[in-house]
């Protein structure tokens, strides 16, 4: 099923003016009818509306297609691209001359009766040639045969719309197309065809729910964000899909090479590639030494340019050339998620990819037009959205003198020590949206109560600020040091003890702060290692990759939630913190606090807490214009829905 709020009144007449565009009369022959298109250049419509143009009469196919939704008609030439037997009475066209087609989404989630919809069509001898007419879901009916029907009462389907579109105006998105009218004596209504009863017979429709072309984004624009999710029984091997994403997505795997010292492959996927490129430190150029070891050394870098050397040099090693082109094809259409999977990489995974250098002069994971993710291949889908959200936070901060932790700025500027209140500060501030998210804090409690607090109450996120470090090859973070006077962390194997898993959280935050001066706890944790938490019911994590003062904790949470309040993806979400943190960076402090706090997600991806508010900002830096998809995701696609077969 679709996961999306009901349209409201704005929402659908724009869906209606937007049909205007869509929408197509189609003439065979002597017969008329409707359609709509589904993919650049391509219309759906009714197998019996040009059953006529098929073998043997191949009578002409004309469309009149109005590209600005009324005023001058253009008349096009079709042909029949695929038709099916007599079921499912669908055929698909194609308009060659049809360029810059809005498309509408296709959806094949089920409906129930009662449900509002809307189709919109050319109905014969009506005085108004286009007509936007308002229906409802009534019983599901079968027909002759496998063929099943969706019964369209409280209106007339009249002859001519037959391969209407139909809206489901819950979801925004079309679900099947009109067929037939009842009979002339029978009361209104008439009968549909839901595409989730014929996707099995149509791969080529399969393909285009599965992934949207990139010619929806003004569908997109109007609803907003959507996820969609096709979920079959049908299939011997169970569900045939699972969460599938509306957004569009690129992945890139770094894998270490074993029979090259020194050298890697990147795999690139996307929707106009599959490659894989070997890489090495000589492809990188001048640079790699200096730029990656003054990271390694975690030297303050207050200089931008320093930061863009270092990211001209990931960016290469990341994005070759070879496969600049199918990633710019992708990143035509923001936003989208640029995927990172570096658990196969070795000593490379420890690299701060988040800095890689962006065509936009900025780094990828502060663009405006995409989400910078790492992922791991791990099974299962991301938790449904919730109208409400539980946050628990855990600070760690023991009771002793404040002094022995060193200074930094708050947002005025002011030089101060840090005290547990500005450790709790910087995220009990943020939620100004009460309504959604509920804040618990949990300060310094004992291992034993916090370990029972995880695991009695069931929490969506669990938000971690405290130490972490590396210790004999563990990774792990002070959880549960009650309430100390002196500075005794108390050492939690996050990969082995079993703290996070009875909490049930779907999401990890853990943002760690410098230690008190004079103590070394190692090296700094690897955020790669807490990858291995994405199990059960976890299915995000976001880490930061060093220490990072208490300021940028709190920028980086302000965004963070504000944006999972809105409904966004955590992904996105990440994003717009990092951006947070880089636009209130002040002069002569380390620059690179933003790419330290990485996101690192299972497989599925598209992490969404919360239901989309009906109406939410687009990413981007304070001050600037939304994006064109006007929501947390956009759909994309290839130009041309692949697979689609010839016609009889």
């Amino acid at each position: 099923m679709t996961v999306i709020a009901g349209l409201d009144a704005g929402q659908q007449t724009k869906i209606a003016d937007l049909l205007g565009r869509c929408v197509v009369q189609i003439q065979a022959g002597r017969t008329k009818g409707t359609g709509f298109f589904i993919a650049p250049r391509q219309v759906l419509t009714c197998r019996h509306v040009v059953a006529s143009a098929l073998a043997p009469r191949n009578d002409p196919i004309s469309v009149r297609w109005f590209p600005a939704g009324g005023g001058t008609s253009r008349q096009l030439d079709a042909t029949i691209l695929e038709a099916s037997g007599e079921w499912p009475d669908v055929a698909i066209l194609t308009v060659p001359e049809a360029t810059d087609c809005p498309c509408v989404i296709l959806d094949a989630g089920d409906v129930l009766v009662e449900t509002p919809l809307l189709a919109a069509g050319y109905p014969d001898k009506a005085t108004m040639e286009f007509q936007p007419q308002r229906f409802t879901a009534g019983f599901r009916a079968h027909s002759e045969g496998e063929a099943r029907e969706l019964r369209i009462e409280g209106n007339l389907v009249s002859d001519g719309i037959s391969g209407s579109p139909i809206v489901n105006l819950q979801s925004g998105l079309v679900m099947g197309i009109v067929r037939i009218t009842k009979s002339s004596s029978a009361a209104l209504g008439g009968f549909g065809t839901l595409f989730a009863d014929i996707l099995d017979k149509v791969p080529s429709l399969q393909l285009l729910v599965d992934q949207p072309p990139q010619a929806v984004a003004p569908w997109i624009k109007v609803i907003g964000a959507t996820t969609l999710k096709v979920v079959s029984d049908r299939d011997p091997k169970g569900a045939r899909y699972a969460r599938k994403s509306a957004m569009p997505r690129i992945d890139l795997t770094v894998e270490q090479d074993a029979a090259s010292a020194g050298g890697w492959h990147i795999g690139v996927r996307s929707t106009q590639a599959d490659i894989v490129i070997s890489r090495s430190a000589a492809d990188l150029g001048d640079g790699v030494l200096s730029a990656v070891d003054g990271w390694s050394r975690r030297q303050a870098i207050t200089r931008d340019e320093e930061v863009k050397t270092l990211g001209e040099v990931l960016e290469r090693a990341l994005i070759p050339g070879e496969a600049r082109t199918a990633v710019d094809y992708d990143r035509a259409a923001p936003p989208f998620l640029l995927r990172v999977r570096v658990d196969r990489a070795g000593g490379l995974s420890q690299l701060p990819w988040e800095y890689a250098w962006g065509d936009d002069a900025v780094p990828l994971s502060v663009s405006e037009d995409m989400a910078f993710v790492r992922f791991v291949d791990a099974p299962g889908s991301p938790p449904p959205a919730r109208d409400q959200l539980r946050v628990l936070a855990i600070t760690e901060f023991p009771a002793f003198e404040s002094a022995q932790f060193r200074e930094y700025e708050d947002e005025t500027g002011r030089s101060i020590q840090p005290r547990r209140q500005e450790f709790e500060g910087t995220i009990s501030q943020t939620f100004v949206d009460t309504r959604r998210i509920t804040l618990e804090l949990a300060p310094n409690l004992p291992s034993a109560d916090l370990r029972d607090k995880l695991a009695a109450e069931r929490w969506d996120v669990v938000h971690y600020i405290g130490f972490a470090w590396a210790m004999a090859g563990r990774i792990v973070i002070s959880m549960g040091c009650g309430n100390r006077s002196t500075f005794n962390p108390v050492p939690i194997n996050v990969l082995r003890d079993d703290y996070l898993a009875p909490s049930g959280c779907s999401v990890f935050v853990a943002e760690f702060h410098p230690p008190p001066l004079g103590w070394d706890l190692g090296p700094p944790a690897d955020p790669g290692a807490f990858t291995a938490l994405l199990q059960g019911d976890l299915h995000a994590v976001v880490v930061t990759q060093a220490p990072v003062d208490l300021a940028d904790l709190g920028r980086f949470n302000d965004s963070f939630y504000e944006r999972i309040g809105q409904g966004d993806i955590v992904e996105l979400a990440v994003q717009a913190g990092r951006c947070a943190v880089r636009n209130g960076m002040r002069r002569g402090r380390d620059v690179t606090a933003f790419g330290a706090f990485t996101v690192t997600t299972r497989q599925a991806g598209e992490v969404r807490l919360l239901q989309p508010r009906a109406s939410a900002p687009g990413l981007g830096r304070t001050g600037a214009p939304e994006t064109a998809a006007a929501g947390m995701t956009a759909a994309h696609g290839p130009d041309t829905a692949p697979g689609v077969g010839t016609g009889d």
